[in-house]
């Protein structure tokens, strides 16, 4: 019962901590109708090490992502390049680990230095359909 209310005091702190840069992406969002300032701030947070920086960014990506929840586990290095991602439940995504336009179910485990590309079109070319 202690862990899990640390736990929570963490992540509250953690949203806290990381409101100035989810409060600028989502105005930004709404006036331009995409991702402004997504990405820097996703490669500024995959830089933060240690349980410090998990916290920082399951806090950041619970509030930028289409659908994120608390209770995953974001590495070092772990790198969204698109905020339209969906991350289930219990998700572990290993260090350095770089993720596209992707849906991760529940209870997925991705090892170190892992690319989930966007699909089919992610290296289109001029010529293709």
């Amino acid at each position: 019962m202690f862990r899990q209310t640390m736990k929570s005091v963490l992540y509250g702190v953690g949203a806290i901590a990381t409101a100035p840069l989810w409060l600028i992406e989502r105005m930004s969002r709404r006036v331009a109708g995409r991702d402004v300032w997504f990405v820097t701030q996703s490669e500024i947070l995959s830089l933060l090490p240690g349980r410090l920086g998990r916290i920082l960014r399951n806090a950041y990506y619970k509030r930028v992502l289409e659908s994120c929840p608390l209770h995953v586990c974001l590495q070092f290095g772990c790198l969204f390049a698109y905020s339209g991602v969906n991350v289930g439940r219990n998700v572990y995504l290993g260090l350095h680990s770089k993720v596209g336009l992707v849906d991760i179910g529940d209870r997925t485990i991705i090892s170190d230095d892992v690319q989930l590309l966007s699909g089919a079109h992610q290296h289109a070319t001029a010529e293709s359909p």
